[in-house]
């Protein structure tokens, strides 16, 4: 199902467009013509949401697992958070998760995305 969301990120004329497939993921076509695609579970990994950021901090090796973890990967619906992010409603329940488009791109797992990370970070 394709999907455009309306809002620009800042100093952007137009917004990404948004196509959720089923099988691979969510793929994110940016105004510039770069292409993102973030496999469900590598993209509910990366929820900005407090609760699971505090998760992934955690260094106990407890966790706990939905009752049914394919519905914690299934999108049920992907809103607009004013010009900036879009919030994602997983198939489990959660909601609390507001994915900027910069934190987006900036978690792109693309060769180029890595490379250009991989550069800056030396």
């Amino acid at each position: 199902m394709a999907r455009a969301v309306r809002d620009a990120p800042m100093g952007v004329t137009m917004a990404p467009t948004l196509e959720v497939d089923p099988a691979g993921g969510l793929r994110i076509e940016w105004p510039d013509g770069h292409q993102s695609t973030f496999p469900f579970a590598e993209l509910r990994a990366l929820c900005p949401c407090a609760a699971c950021r505090e998760q992934a901090e955690q260094s106990s090796t407890l966790r706990v697992l939905p009752s049914d973890p394919e519905s914690a990967l299934r999108i049920v619906r992907i809103g607009s958070v004013g010009r900036y992010a879009i919030q994602i409603s997983w198939g489990d329940g959660h909601n609390s998760g507001i994915y900027s488009w910069d934190y987006l791109r900036a978690h792109c797992g693309c060769l180029a995305c890595r490379l250009a990370r991989e550069g800056e970070a030396r």
